[in-house]
């Protein structure tokens, strides 16, 4: 075989492995992933923080690593004021004075991860303002076609709630009741989410420090073709003269770490145009007073 033999050779091998990759990667890995396998975790000893560039650290007071009495470190997210949108602009995007402190903790392919199952540890201080009812904590966001987040832990003086979009739009939002939220203490929080496209096709599950909270039917994906991003917020109305919220021992990971939780009689529908009924206590509508705040986010 000759030199030039050789070559055309080479060249007709390499061509066809370039094209081999490139026709492999048009396709979505469908693969289902193993329970239990990791998908991002943080504890933040090694200093690690997620979205190094993201939006928590263009903040007036950037997010940082802090380390509590015992040695223990763990990230601490502030919102100012001055942390809010020109008219839906950068690096912010929203608009009035709402304020957004936000980081990308993972982005993951729900197809392939279905369900996820996200566990962290929070704490709201005392020493701190409280913050407005509705503001969001953390969301499973997907960009893309009609992006926007699917579901959500939002909180307010005291207490926490979880939530989800469930039509096209804002059509439908079931929630889960009101959960405790001590000041100055740990809370341990894991969500299940299935996602589906279909209304009320997805499932969102929640325990708070190992006890069951309940769980609720929803829309969970906004469209089928994009990946999902979970975030870890402080977006709501401003907090004077800033409000924090600390984060610690992340973890994203593949399937449940419990059964599918029955529905529960503490869910209802959320929308704008109802009221409470008569008999039941603020709870019942736990998000109403920012409804338009928070439920109608992208």
């Amino acid at each position: 075989m000759t030199k030039k033999h050789v070559l055309l050779a080479v060249s007709a091998l390499v061509f066809l492995l370039v094209t081999f990759f490139i026709s492999s990667g048009v396709e979505k890995n469908t693969a289902q992933a193993a329970v239990g396998d990791i998908i991002a975790s943080y504890d933040f000893e090694d200093g690690r923080v997620p979205d190094p560039g993201g939006v928590g650290f263009q903040t007036q007071i950037p997010a940082a690593i802090l380390t509590d009495p015992d040695g223990n470190h763990f990230l601490r997210m502030t919102a100012s004021p001055s942390d809010a949108g020109i008219n839906g602009g950068p690096p912010f995007y929203t608009f009035g004075n709402t304020v957004r402190s936000e980081l990308d903790v993972g982005v993951f392919d729900w197809w392939t991860y279905n369900p996820v199952t996200v566990s962290f540890s929070m704490r709201i201080l005392s020493a701190t303002p409280p913050f407005s009812d509705g503001t969001m904590l953390a969301q499973f966001f997907q960009y893309g076609n009609n992006s926007g987040w699917v579901a959500a832990l939002a909180g307010g003086p005291n207490f926490m709630a979880f939530t989800a979009k469930d039509g096209d739009q804002y059509e439908l939002r079931p929630s889960l009741d009101a959960v405790n939220l001590p000041p100055d203490q740990w809370v341990n929080v894991s969500m299940t989410v299935f996602f589906s496209a279909n209304v009320g096709g997805g499932q969102i599950s929640v325990s708070v420090n190992g006890q069951n909270v309940g769980s609720f039917s929803a829309r969970t994906l906004k469209n089928t073709n994009d990946p999902m991003h979970f975030i870890l917020d402080f977006y709501g109305d401003p907090v004077f003269p800033y409000g924090t919220v600390d984060f610690d021992n992340i973890v994203l990971s593949s399937g449940s770490t419990a059964p599918p939780l029955p529905s529960t009689s503490s869910c209802h529908i959320l929308d704008s145009s109802q009221a409470v009924p008569t008999g039941f206590g603020a709870s019942y509508n736990v998000l109403s007073s920012a409804q338009e705040l928070l439920l109608k986010a992208n």
